[in-house]
């Protein structure tokens, strides 16, 4: 902070006539020299300074301490030669702001001085010194200074130009005239008047910017839109007006787009979606793009887009949804996997895929609620992450929803790659494998069976009474060996005579399965014929269905039961009816 209590004497000197008191007889690297010149300022002393003084001014002006320099400063001034201009206006540049106040201090006092000599460094090609003179000269209080500014816009060094911009924001009101007059002098000048004005960012000067998002020249533009940018959430109605505005052209609509995607403010939501629907397709495109770099702000707005019953405005909000890739969309886009239009669960399935794992969570969820059909696209989408939760929910805790879901909603292919790209147990993958198959088998077999049947097919019906007697007889022999077994435990000759009863019922079954087979027998050629071409496709389907339920390794029955009941298949009783046939 300047010591005014010492600065404001040694100023006064300023309007002294020359008196016998000088300072260059003193040794003012001495604390009695320095005391003597201090004690002089405060006692109001006149000080008579010739140029042989100047050696002292000039040591004092390198001092460190800031009193004594202050003191130079002040002595540098009252001499009014050049010679000190250089020291004091380097002073007013420096860090040390003591000493920058006292130099700009004594600038003012000779304010006409010092800008004729700082005009000349302008003059000066070397551009670090006409950057220095502007910083100077917008520190003193002069007031025909805004013109020359003005006239540095034109300056060939974009850092002198734009140091003059900020110059005339730092001494003049925004109203002022000469930078008025300049937003139409050539376009360097113009370009740089509209910089200028956007430093003052006031709103006041929005429609004054958006006019120009229309100019021939390509810096004023730029310079319009940058200043409108400085605006702010205060020059957002105004640039909402224009990017609606059909009336306007498509340039400064776009430059209007562009400032609001720069501004990026979440009160721009409710205009950017009305413009979802303009008439330009140009305008549409840019503004979808300008929405893909919303954040979650603009959830709310994309989930009721998403209501409309239009297929085409729901797929944009789901690729909307895609692009600010906020992981609160990801309910919305599950939900969304129900949509009754295929492009757009297709689209939703994509943007689901590249949320990769913080996806998963509500897929599983939608599969362990079984919420159909969310549930079957919940699980490709997982598939294709290679998600191994549809086969395993934990450690050996089979998942029998999702491997169910994996197996009958899966292409063969696709569920080879997948489970290629998950590290499970081979036979594991191979008893999934054979799942699938019998998936398919089942399907057939159901079909064959139903078809033969609605046709009340005589052959089918005596072929297969043959062999439920035949599998009952079987049974029952069985269960007489299994009551005789008693008997030998016990001697208890009432069970001898249970086995003997059993044994009969056994046999009464077999010979009604051998007269089933007699009729089949005396049927006419063609029709057994054709009844054992069907049977031959038949057999094959259930022993292969057979053969794939007993290769299932133990810890994938309950999914594999589900998989056969959802054809009405009962692979248990198919498997012991075949066990006894044998």
């Amino acid at each position: 902070m300047i010591r005014w209590n010492i600065l404001l004497p040694i100023f006064s000197l300023l309007f002294m006539l020359p008196s016998c008191t000088s300072i260059r007889n003193r040794d003012l690297t001495e604390p009695d020299g320095i005391k003597f010149l201090v004690d002089a300022v405060l006692e109001g002393k006149k000080l008579y300074i010739t140029e042989e003084d100047y050696p002292n001014i000039e040591f004092l002006l390198s001092d460190s301490d800031p009193v004594r320099r202050q003191a130079g400063l002040l002595l540098a001034g009252l001499t009014k030669d050049r010679v000190f201009y250089p020291k004091i206006t380097e002073a007013a540049l420096s860090g040390d702001k003591t000493a920058a106040d006292t130099a700009v201090m004594v600038m003012n006092e000779h304010s006409q001085l010092y800008v004729d000599y700082l005009q000349e460094i302008l003059l000066s090609s070397d551009s670090a010194k006409r950057l220095q003179a502007i910083l100077i000269l917008s520190k003193i209080d002069y007031e025909n200074l805004v013109p020359l500014f003005i006239d540095l816009f034109k300056d060939e060094d974009e850092k002198v130009r734009n140091q003059a911009s900020l110059a005339v924001h730092s001494i003049a009101d925004r109203e002022n005239p000469y930078l008025r007059e300049a937003l139409n002098a050539d376009p360097l000048t113009a370009s740089m008047a509209y910089r200028t004005l956007g430093w003052y960012a006031d709103s006041r000067d929005a429609p004054l910017f958006i006019e120009a998002f229309g100019a021939a020249d390509a810096l004023i533009r730029k310079e319009a839109q940058l200043s409108a940018l400085r605006l702010g959430e205060a020059g957002l109605p105004f640039l909402h007006a224009a990017a609606a505005d059909s009336m306007l052209p498509f340039d400064s609509r776009l430059a209007a787009l562009n400032v609001i995607q720069g501004i990026r403010s979440a009160n721009s939501l409710v205009t950017l979606f009305k413009l979802l629907r303009d008439p330009d397709g140009k305008i549409r495109t840019k503004v979808t793009g300008i929405l893909g770099g919303y954040g979650v702000d603009a959830l709310p707005f994309l989930s009721e887009l998403y209501e409309s019953p239009d297929a085409g405005t729901r797929l944009l909000a789901i690729k909307l949804m895609g692009r600010i890739r906020v992981p609160e969309a990801i309910p919305v886009l599950v939900q969304a996997l129900a949509d009754n239009s295929a492009e757009v669960v297709q689209e939703v399935q994509s943007v689901l895929e590249a949320f990769g794992t913080e996806a998963w969570p509500e897929l599983r969820a939608a599969i362990q609620n079984l919420a159909e059909p969310v549930d079957m696209l919940a699980m490709t989408v997982l598939r294709s992450g290679s998600d191994i939760w549809l086969i395993y929910k934990g450690k050996n805790a089979v998942n029998s929803r999702g491997l169910y879901l994996l197996i009958t909603a899966s292409g063969q292919s696709e569920l080879t790659e997948y489970l290629e790209s998950i590290d499970i147990n081979r036979s594991v993958k191979e008893s999934i494998i054979s799942l699938q198959a019998s998936h398919i088998l089942a399907e057939e077999f159901i079909s064959l069976e139903a078809e033969l049947e609605s046709r009340q097919d005589a052959y089918f019906r005596v072929w297969r009474q043959k062999e439920n007697y035949a599998a009952e007889a079987r049974k029952k022999l069985k269960e007489s060996f299994e009551v005789l077994h008693q008997y030998f435990d016990t001697k208890d000759t009432k069970v001898l005579k249970d086995a003997k009863k059993i044994r009969e019922e056994s046999r009464a079954l077999e010979e009604q399965s051998r007269f089933q087979e007699s009729l089949l027998k005396k049927m006419p050629w063609d029709v057994r014929n054709r009844g054992l071409n069907q049977l031959v496709r038949y057999r094959e389907l259930r022993e292969e269905l057979v053969r794939s339920w007993e290769y299932v390794s133990p810890e994938l029955r309950e999914a594999a039961l589900a998989i056969y009941a959802r054809y009405g298949v009962n692979p248990i009783s198919l498997s012991q009816k075949s066990v006894l046939l044998e």
